[in-house]
C-alpha cells in the first residue's frame, strides 16, 4: 500500500512538474508570437508613417491625344512664358489617415481632400468622390500617375 501511494505520489509530482514545464512552453510560445505580431505591427505602420509627410512639385508629365509634355520645376510651360512653380501642386499626407493636395496654377487655387491608406507598399489616396489614385515612393520621390478621359497625367513630388 505504502508503494502503491508513493508511486502516485511520484506520479502526481511528475504530472505537477510536467505541467509546469507545458505552462511554461506555453507561455514561451505565446510570448514568442506576441513579439512576431509586434515586429509586423511595426513594420507595416513604418511602411505607412513613410508616406506620412510635405510633398513638393518636382515634375510634370502630360500626354493628351498623342501631344506629350515633360516639365521640371521652373521650365516654361510649351512656349507660353509660364513657368511651372514648385507651388503649383502640394501635398501632404497625415498621420491620421487623411490628405489634402493644393493646385496652385496662376494664382487660383483649388484644394482636394480625402482619406489614404497603404496598400502593397504603395500609398492609395482615396478622394471624397471615392475614386483611388495610387502612389509610388521611391526614396524620397512619390510619382501619382492617372487617366482621365484619354489624358494621362505624371505628377512627381519630393518629400520636404
Amino acid at each position: 500500500m505504502f508503494a502503491r501511494r508513493g508511486v502516485q505520489i511520484i506520479c502526481a509530482g511528475i504530472a505537477r512538474k510536467g505541467e509546469k514545464i507545458m505552462k511554461g512552453y506555453f507561455k514561451v510560445l505565446c510570448a514568442m508570437a506576441a513579439a512576431v505580431l509586434v515586429s509586423a505591427l511595426v513594420m507595416l505602420a513604418a511602411c505607412a508613417s513613410s508616406f506620412v509627410g510635405t510633398y513638393g512639385l518636382s515634375s510634370l508629365s502630360m500626354n493628351m491625344g498623342g501631344v506629350s509634355m515633360d516639365i521640371e520645376v521652373g521650365q516654361e510651360i510649351a512656349g507660353t512664358g509660364v513657368s511651372l512653380e514648385a507651388d503649383a501642386f502640394s501635398l501632404v499626407v497625415n498621420e491620421d489617415n487623411t490628405w489634402s493636395m493644393s493646385m496652385n496654377f496662376m494664382g487660383e487655387v483649388q484644394t482636394e481632400t480625402g482619406t489614404w491608406r497603404s496598400e502593397g507598399g504603395n500609398l492609395i489616396l482615396v478622394d471624397s468622390s471615392n475614386s483611388e489614385i495610387t502612389a509610388t515612393l521611391n526614396g524620397s520621390t512619390l510619382t501619382m500617375a492617372q487617366t482621365v478621359d484619354g489624358m494621362s497625367m505624371t505628377i512627381n513630388f519630393v518629400k520636404q
